[in-house]
This record gives structure tokens, sequence and C-alpha cells, in this order.
């Protein structure tokens, strides 16, 4: 072969290498594609949105299927990762070194579950997009990654309705961190809630005085509960209204809608106390003008005490009947003796002071007055029998009718008396003279009909008597110079008698 046929074939070899070279080192698509791009904005991809239709709610709200489809959203799924491993396999090998680097997403997803973890641990909050209604609760979006947000972490209540859930899809809120849960591989589920921050945020807006309306959760004997923007108060059953109330049930059922004052404040037992009394009128609003002083008026015995008994007038407006406005000549030592809870009765208004919500009334003035006609049946000087009902320091009262007592002082007797004390007691039997009747002043005064037996009832025994020193006979006698003893001052008869009882 000559020199020219070999240097044409060095040139041909030449050309075949240099065509070789360049196909190797021709660059992939994939090497030069541009890296993807985080924006800090995120918008939601139209995939993205859920098309699921409502669920119960009812239901278990953490299920596992709700968490695993959390985290397929947010790492590669195991199907991806091998239409990948197909891909890579057919690169090169400077291509699979490459893929084995993180994906910008993967990046992306660590950064942000960093920045959660350092929120969580502060105690701090984020601001998420509420993405979807799903089963169980919502789906969140914190910068492109998803998260669970429970039913009863979405608000104050426990069981919001689902109209107030599906209307909130779309606004941004504030949320802490619940909870994080991780999976095999790393994989991650982030559970957040809004209830602490709702609930400071209520605490914040909230003042004694505030005019507040809510649903009533339940009704007790000792007041309503009301559920004021999922927290509940009570209105205690003194303030349910200016009219007094025996049974709030009466009055109020599960589900009502009412307004009410917050009257008090708790935050550390997250207590509100609340009263529908300050949103009603007083029902003693222009009493003078109703219970005008000498009306008469029908109302229903209430209760009754030691010294009187309450009557109600209107609702709301109680008026007192003392025990001596009661009965014209009967002393009543127990009210509840004449009248009891629940009669019907008509009384007389004796005054009325609509500031001091005070009402005076009589029950007597609306029957005839018996001291008009108690002379004619009871002449001062007649002789009447009587019986004991009340004994006191000041004397007795004897009733000597049905519906007439008379009074006996003290003074009167005397001549019975055991020391100091009266030697009566209620239920004793005796006859009584009228001494006096005054029935302007209301009064009438009886004496003792003093008798052989009821003398010797009431004095005291022989050995109970005090032994009486011997008398000496010779101070009895006169002397010669005029002198005179005590016996002498007494009549004949008085002697005899005094003699008589000294045997």
């Amino acid at each position: 072969m000559n020199d020219e046929t070999m240097q044409k074939n060095e040139a041909e070899n030449a050309s075949e290498t240099t065509e070789t070279v360049e196909t190797i080192n021709e660059p992939t698509g994939e090497t030069n594609l541009p890296t993807e791009e985080i924006s800090e904005n995120p918008v939601l991809e139209p995939e993205t949105v859920s098309t699921e239709p409502a669920v119960d709610l009812q239901k278990e709200e953490k299920p596992a299927e709700i968490l695993t489809a959390l985290i397929e959203e947010t790492v590669p799924t195991e199907q991806a990762a091998a239409e990948k491993t197909e891909s890579v396999q057919e690169a090169s090998a400077e291509e699979i070194k490459e893929e084995k680097k993180p994906s910008q997403r993967q990046l992306h997803y660590e950064r942000v579950i960093g920045e959660i973890l350092a929120v969580k641990e502060k105690k701090g909050f984020i601001e998420v997009i509420l993405n979807a209604r799903i089963r169980g609760g919502m789906r969140v979006i914190y910068k492109e990654v998803p998260m669970f947000l429970p039913t009863s972490h979405f608000a104050l209540k426990r069981t919001p309705s689902e109209k107030e859930m599906q209307s909130a899809v779309g606004q941004k809120v504030k949320v802490m961190i619940h909870e994080i849960q991780e999976y095999e591989e790393g994989k991650k589920a982030v559970i957040v809630s809004r209830k602490k921050i709702l609930l400071e945020e209520f605490w914040e807006k909230i003042n004694v005085g505030d005019i507040v309306e809510g649903r009533v959760t339940s009704v007790a004997t000792f007041g309503v509960f009301v559920d004021i923007g999922g927290v509940e108060g009570l209105i205690h059953i003194s303030r349910l209204s200016q009219v007094r109330l025996d049974d709030p049930s009466k009055l109020f059922k599960k589900g009502d809608i009412v307004r009410s004052a917050i009257i008090e404040i708790d935050r550390e037992r997250n207590k509100i106390a609340l009263s529908r009394k300050e949103l009603e009128d007083s029902p003693w609003k222009n009493a003078e003008d109703i219970f005008v002083v000498g009306t008469q008026h029908q109302g229903k015995v209430r209760r009754t005490t030691d010294f009187g008994v309450y009557v109600e007038l209107k609702p709301g407006i109680d008026g007192l009947i003392r025990a001596s406005e009661l009965a014209w000549t009967k002393r009543i030592k127990q009210p509840s003796d004449l009248l009891s809870p629940g009669m019907e009765i008509m009384v007389e208004v004796l005054s009325v002071n609509e500031e001091k919500q005070n009402i005076s009334l009589s029950y007597k003035r609306t029957q005839p007055n018996t001291w008009m006609t108690i002379s004619d049946r009871f002449p001062v000087g007649i002789e009447v029998p009587g019986v004991v009902v009340q004994v006191m320091p000041q004397g007795a009262i004897v009733s000597i009718a049905e519906d007439v007592d008379g009074f006996m002082p003290r003074s009167k007797m005397r001549q019975l008396l055991k020391g100091k004390k009266i030697p009566f007691k209620s239920g004793d039997s005796m006859n009584v003279i009228i001494a006096d009747v005054n029935p302007d002043e209301e009064s009438l005064i009886l004496v003792p009909v003093i008798t052989e037996e009821l003398l010797a009832s009431t004095q005291p025994q022989r050995s109970e008597r005090r032994r009486e020193p011997r008398r000496d006979e010779s101070k009895s006698k006169p002397s010669g110079n005029g002198s005179f003893s005590m016996e002498d001052l007494l009549s004949d008869k008085a002697k005899e008698k005094l003699n008589n009882m000294a045997k």
C-alpha cells in the first residue's frame, strides 16, 4: 500500500472517531431542564380541590386513611417512585447519579416540616388556607403542604354545622400545631387546631355588661345554660326574670334563643354568669298608681311566716300582711292557722313604696269590723267562760268566743300569782269578767273570777309553803303605853280568815 492510500484511510478513521465523541457528549433533555421554582405564596392547583360529598360528622375525626392520603400528597407515592425507577434504568450512569439527589419538592417539604416543628415547640401559630371539606374535618394547606384540621378543633363548639364548615372553605385562618404523626420512611402527617386561638379571642372580646344572644343548651332546676359563641354561660334561677320562678322549665326549653347580660367573667374556671333581669322592665313600675292606698285587690297567698303572710298581687309583686292585720278581735299566734299557701284572698293596701319595692296589706279590713258590735255582745261586768290561748310575761290571752279574744293583765291576777309566775297554761278553762271594752283602741280587758276552787288550784301546797315563825302572843296584846300590833288594824272578818289559814 502506497503512502497516499494510507493517509486517506487515516483521515477517514479520524472522522469516524470525531462523530462518535460528539454522540456520547450529547446532553440529555433532563439535565438541561430548569429547576422548579417554589412560590412564596403558592396558588392551589385545580386538582387539589376536593370534590368529595358531605360526610357524616359522627365518624372518627382522625381515621388512618385520611392521614395516609395526606402523606401521599406530601411525598411521591410508591407507584410514582416505581415509574421513575424504570425511566432511570434507561438513563445513563450519569443521569442515575443526578436522580438520586433530593427533588425540589422533597427539599421544600423538609423545610416546611422543620418550620412547623419550631412553631410547635414555641407554641406559636401559622396561617393556613381551608382547602376542602373532607371526612372527619378539613384539609388545610400551608406553603403547599397539606394538613388535617379535625371537626372538633374547627370551632369552639364541639359539633359545628355542615353549613358552617362548607362556607369556610377558601378562608385563611390561624391554627396551632396540635400533633405531628410520623410514619415509616420518614413520612409525617400534621394535625392542627383552632380551639385555643378562638378561645383566647373570645375572652378578649367579651366584657361585663355586654348584651349577648345564645341558644339554650340545657335547663336545670337551678338555672339555664346558654351557648354564647361556643362557650356556655349560666343564668341562675334568681336572675332569669323580674318575676319569681320556681321551675325554669316552665319558661325555657332546649334550643330557645335568649338575650342576656354578662354580669361576671371567671377566665380561670372558664365560667360566665348571665342575667335576663336587666333586660326586663321592673314589675314595680307604676306600682303606686296601680295599688293605691285604701283600694282592695285579689291576691294569692305565697308563703306564711311567724310574723305575717306574703301575698302575690301580680307576678313579681308581693305584699306583706302582718299578724296584727289578719283579724279584728282574734289574736293570731300562728298566721298559718288562718291562711295557707295557694289561697285566693282579698286584701286592702295600707301603704306602698315603689322605690323600696314594699307594700303593706291588711286582710281584716276586707271583712266587717267586729269591734263595732263588741260592746253589745260583751258588755262590761258580765261573766263569761274562757280558755287560755297564750301566756306571756305581761299576762294571758283568753278566748271568750270563736272570733273574740281578750287580754287578762298580770295586775288582775295578783291573788293567784305563784310568786312571780302566772299560774296558767294554754288550754286552761276559767270564768272571766269583762272589765273594759275600748273599740277605738281595739282593747278588751278581762279579770279572772276568783273562786275557792281556783284559789286552791293556784296556791302552793302545804309542803311548799314557807315555814312561818311562831307568833309572840305578848306582842299582840296592847301595852299600857297605848302601843298596838298589825293585827289590830285588821277587821274581825280578816282576822278570822287569817286564823283559819294559819291552822
